[in-house]
């Protein structure tokens, strides 16, 4: 089980903690320089921060599937 940020990684078994760690700097530093944060509201600041992580670590480990209990 690997964990990064908080992002639980167990389910990617192909591909090893360095190269996902790796991808994931690469995905949210690229989605980063696109942002242009002069705005100092707090929302306006960490939402974009929030969309960010969570959609280069749905781009890089996929969507979570749901267990049927």
């Amino acid at each position: 089980m690997y964990v990064i940020s908080g992002i639980y990684l167990g389910r990617e078994r192909r591909k090893n903690k360095q190269e996902i760690t790796d991808a994931f700097r690469a995905q949210i530093d690229d989605k980063f320089a696109a942002l242009n944060m002069l705005d100092c509201d707090i929302d306006t600041i960490t939402n974009p921060i929030k969309k960010v992580c969570l959609s280069s670590a749905e781009h890089i480990l996929g969507r979570e599937r749901n267990k049927n209990k």
